[in-house]
């Protein structure tokens, strides 16, 4: 195996080739504007829902719908989306 070593700066500008990655400003109330080639791409219309994970490492947004398909084979991470859910059901029906 070997070592890569690769600076912050570097890294940010390959993740941007890599992932599209955009710079959004939060406005009040906390509200961003997705902007308009990305609510093209996805098909997103005013009033459409989407699915947010927050985790130690950032915010993620994807369209509204079974999310897993953006992780592939990760069992892992599909096991965690599991069992995130099912947590978030649980605390919905104690505090109903």
């Amino acid at each position: 195996m070997f070592n890569l070593r690769i600076s912050k700066v570097k890294l940010k500008a390959f993740m941007r080739i890599l992932f599209y990655m955009y710079t959004l400003k939060v406005h009040k109330k906390g509200i961003i504007v997705i902007p308009k080639e990305i609510r093209e791409k996805f098909n997103l219309k005013e009033g459409d829902e989407v699915n947010v994970i927050v985790d130690d490492e950032g915010i993620y947004i994807f369209p509204r719908g079974d999310i897993r398909k953006y992780f592939g084979s990760d069992k892992d991470a599909i096991k965690a989306l599991n069992i995130l859910e099912e947590e978030r059901r649980r605390e919905r029906e104690s505090s109903t």
